[in-house]
């Protein structure tokens, strides 16, 4: 079901022609069975918002990694970090069922440089979980009565900046 406010943000013609310029500009493709990126009415526009797989895509694409994997990591997990510089132990049974594997803990990103070597960054459960939290607020936000508030004025002015512009475009050419 669309709402006034997502049908709004997708007519936003401008913010949407920048999105399918930087998706050309980023060389991605936007086919969701691809998942590299997607078209995400945020904050009044419509945005490019590059997922984990386009961002992998692009580094590899730009030279600035030959591969890279993200795994996450649950409790029953034998994980052992190694530092950033080398690659950690991490072994668990892939056929398990989630609930056997226990609490999810955090996720590791191991990148191979294009000189040979590793680089890995280790994220635990609650920083995935507060900056998810932080999109949900902004999102939320919008949907709040003072966000509504606040949108239809902004439109109210846009159109009467428009009105305004055209009526003197009106009066220069008569």
């Amino acid at each position: 079901m669309t709402t006034i406010s997502a049908r709004w943000r997708l007519s936003n013609s401008l913010s949407l022609r920048n999105a399918f310029s930087q998706v050309a500009a980023c060389g991605l493709t936007l086919n969701p069975a691809r998942g590299f990126a997607y078209l995400v009415p945020r904050e009044g526009q419509v945005i490019l918002d590059v997922s984990y797989r386009g961002m992998i895509k692009a580094a590899v694409n730009d030279g600035a990694i030959k591969d890279c994997i993200v795994e996450l990591v649950y409790a029953n997990d034998e994980f052992v970090y190694r530092g950033k510089r080398q690659s950690p132990t991490h072994t668990f049974n892939p056929f398990d069922k989630k609930a056997d594997r226990g609490e999810f803990v955090g996720a590791f990103v191991e990148a191979l440089l294009p000189d040979g070597r590793v680089h890995v960054e280790a994220v635990t459960a609650e920083e995935i979980y507060a900056a998810r939290e932080g999109f949900r607020a902004v999102e939320a936000e919008e949907e709040r009565p003072l966000g509504r508030l606040l949108r239809r004025h902004g439109e109210k002015e846009r159109h009467q900046d428009r009105q305004e512009i055209l009526a003197s475009v009106g009066t220069q050419a008569g």
